[in-house]
This record gives C-alpha cells, structure tokens and sequence, in this order.
C-alpha cells in the first residue's frame, strides 16, 4: 500500500496495493532451470542474458500477469534474479532524502529496478522505481521509459495534465483526464486510489537537444500544469524518464 504523497517525489515507480495473489510469489520462475546446477556444476549466483526471465512487466498492484506481485518478497528475488544481481541499498528519494531498498542489476542501466517494501522483513513490495532513457521493464501497452508525450496521448485517446519542466517535480503527469489510461493506471490525483490498488505515475523530460534557451521551452517551465495538447507541449514532445 501507498499512501498519497506530493507528485514532487524525484524517483519513480510503480505502486503497489496491499492484496496478495493466491499460489504465487509473482515472479517467473527462470532460476529452476537458470539458477538450478546441473549435473556435477555449481549454482551459478549471476544469471546471464540468455537466461533471465523473459517477463519485464510491471502492473499496477502488482496484478497477476506482472513480474514482480504483491506478494513477491527479497528472497524470491534473488533466487529467480540471482544473488550478485540482487542488492541492499539507500534509494534516493530525492531533495536529499533516502530509504533502505533493494536494487534489481544496480550496474546495469538497461535492467536496473528499485524497490521500497512495506516492512522491514521485505515481504511486500510498496513501490517500484525505474528512470533514465530507456528500460526493459514496461507497464500496460509497453510503456516504459523513452515513449512519447504523443505516444501516450494516442494511448489515452485524449490529451492529459502534466506539470511544466524545471523543477522538482519536473514534468509529472496530473492527470488522465479520464482518458483510456486512468483505467489501467490510475488515477495520480486520487489519494484513495493510492490506498486501494496502487497508482502507476510518470514523468516526462524534453528530449536530448532541446534548447534551454527557447522561448518553447521556456514558456513550459515551473509548477504550472499542461496539457499534452499544449502547442509546446506537442512541439517538444517529451519522453517518460520515470515510472512510479
């Protein structure tokens, strides 16, 4: 469970409701046959490419269908993940705050993940983290970082709210304006949908190349919200760099 918070939040991720799933610890069962040694070898700690699960989706809730569930703990991590890939660390919150979490391939941009629990056992995950220019891991309709403010317009099936740049809480999505996306996502205005099943939230930035100095650009700076369908908005065309 996630309780409502400001859409100032630096990190990203993908939230979690409180529910468990019956007869599923939520992740894809690889490590029985990657991780497993066969005969007269050693369990190898580090899974290679070629054997990594072949599921990078992430749900909102942690629904069935999604690698990592309600009910996925640490440990099931690093037996389907591997140990080497599995690691303790503070995540940055942002504006200088941090949480102990645990680290999906923390030197590997490409599969990175975070993770905040809800307990200290790390026995259900409470939130997802993922941001950069682009991931494996991907939400409803392979949404994942690098997919555009049109993209999801088209998705949505009508524009949506987001903040303006330049600033904490740069380019944070408000609003689906109860387009198609509310539905799978949620709703990131709605405090008890934080509570009930869990908000997927996201993040846009400008693309690489933007100028700064552009009165495009400038007029969309600041705590201000948008529409997608802003004529700045559909100029730049920013792109996800966080999923929450």
């Amino acid at each position: 469970m996630k309780t409502a918070r400001s859409i100032v939040l630096v990190t990203l991720a993908l939230l979690f409701g409180c529910r468990s799933h019956p007869n599923s610890a939520g992740l894809t069962p690889v490590a029985d046959h990657a991780g497993r040694p066969g005969p007269g070898g050693s369990r190898s700690e580090s899974l290679s490419i070629s054997s990594q699960p072949a599921n990078w989706t992430i749900l909102r809730g942690g629904g069935i269908g999604s690698a990592i569930m309600a009910n996925t703990t640490e440990a099931d991590l690093k037996r389907v993940y591997g140990s080497a890939n599995v690691t303790s660390e503070n995540i940055d919150l942002g504006e200088g705050s941090s949480e102990p979490g645990t680290v999906l391939y923390p030197r590997d941009p490409l599969h990175r993940l975070e993770i905040l629990w809800q307990e200290p056992q790390r026995l259900h995950p409470r939130t997802i983290m993922i941001n950069g220019e682009k991931s494996v891991w991907k939400t409803v309709h392979d949404i994942s970082l690098g997919t555009t403010l049109m993209q999801l317009e088209r998705l949505n099936e009508k524009p949506f709210m987001l903040h303006g740049f330049a600033w904490d809480g740069s380019g944070g999505l408000t609003s689906w304006q109860k387009g198609s996306l509310e539905k799978e996502l949620g709703d990131p205005d709605d405090s008890l949908a934080y509570k009930e099943d869990g908000v997927t939230w996201l993040a846009l930035a400008p693309p690489r190349g933007t100028n700064f100095d552009d009165t495009t650009y400038q007029q969309l700076e600041g705590e201000t919200q948008f529409s997608s369908a802003h004529p700045g908005m559909q100029t730049l065309n920013p792109y996800v760099f966080k999923i929450d």
